[in-house]
């Protein structure tokens, strides 16, 4: 009979992430000979490899990746337990691309901490492309994106809209204009967010089916570096409203009156097809979203 223990399958979880040994001992608190211990045991146990050596690089073979969904959902049961024996606090690891997890995801999560106290969360924020990795690679237990999601192993659910803006500084030129036509933008100077993003995928698509080719003179990785670059008064973006809220409140940007540009676009939220849908993330989407 097996003797296989959760550490030993969090420490392959953690290796099989990373790729590294020493990296993986790090992230869960052991020293870089115990996780080497533990996985020579676990591969014997199994009577395995799971791993393919490539120096100090560790990549999953076909029997690792087998292996790694059911050691997912087994670690993902372990922390449900721990769950139920300390009350009604959530554990969760999310990802959350850049607009959500800015705007949306910190009301939420203050939210359940309030209200289920000894709660912990994780929550990392990149583009969509980037949270759309995570899951699909079980390093998390939820993603939210603003883009399009088509992965195999990933279920993509609506959660919430959300509504992109043409803004622009007070003082631009195209500020002045009532209703400014797709010739006036088609001529503006553009900033935009970089590729894999999921508020560039939106504006993109909408922009190029309204005004063909524009002048995108600048790509930037983060929408507050747009928006002070904005405030500047140079140049016009495609922001969502969630984003803008505080600058329109302050009056150092304004939207223009495009209504001729469709730019609604859905949140969704994105769950392995294979991963376990635990109480605490169920309560935590029944406790949202909190309102922008």
């Amino acid at each position: 009979m097996l003797r296989l223990t959760l550490r030993q399958l969090e420490v392959f979880v953690a290796i099989a992430r990373r790729e590294n040994v020493t990296q993986a001992a790090a992230a869960i608190g052991l020293s870089q000979s115990a996780a080497s211990a533990a996985l020579a045991e676990l591969e014997t146990q199994l009577g395995s490899r799971l791993f393919d050596r490539f120096g100090k690089r560790l990549v999953l073979n076909a029997h690792g990746r087998e292996v790694l969904a059911h050691a997912d959902g087994l670690l993902d049961r372990a922390r449900e337990l721990e769950t139920l024996a300390t009350g009604e606090a959530i554990e969760l690891r999310l990802a959350a691309s850049t607009t959500i997890g800015k705007y949306l995801l910190p009301a939420q999560i203050g939210h359940c901490l309030t209200r289920w106290p000894g709660s912990r969360f994780t929550l990392q924020v990149s583009n969509t492309e980037h949270v759309i990795d995570a899951v699909a690679r079980g390093e998390v237990d939820a993603g939210f994106v603003e883009g399009h999601c088509a992965h195999p192993q990933i279920e993509a659910q609506h959660w919430r809209d959300d509504e992109l803006c043409v803004c622009v500084a007070p003082s631009h030129p195209l500020a002045a204009l009532a209703a400014p036509t797709p010739a006036d933008l088609a001529a503006a100077d553009w900033v935009l967010r970089e590729p894999g993003s999921g508020t560039r995928e939106v504006a993109e698509h909408a922009l190029s089916s309204a005004l063909g080719p524009i002048r995108l003179v600048l790509e930037l990785g983060d929408s507050e570096a747009i928006k002070r670059l904005l405030e500047s008064g140079f140049g016009v973006s495609c922001l969502s409203r969630l984003a803008l809220a505080e600058a329109l409140q302050r009056g150092t940007l304004c939207v223009l009156n495009t209504p001729w540009l469709a730019l609604q676009r859905p949140f969704h939220l994105l769950l392995h097809r294979a991963g376990f849908r635990s109480r605490g993330l169920q309560r935590f989407l029944a406790a949202g979203p909190a309102a922008p």
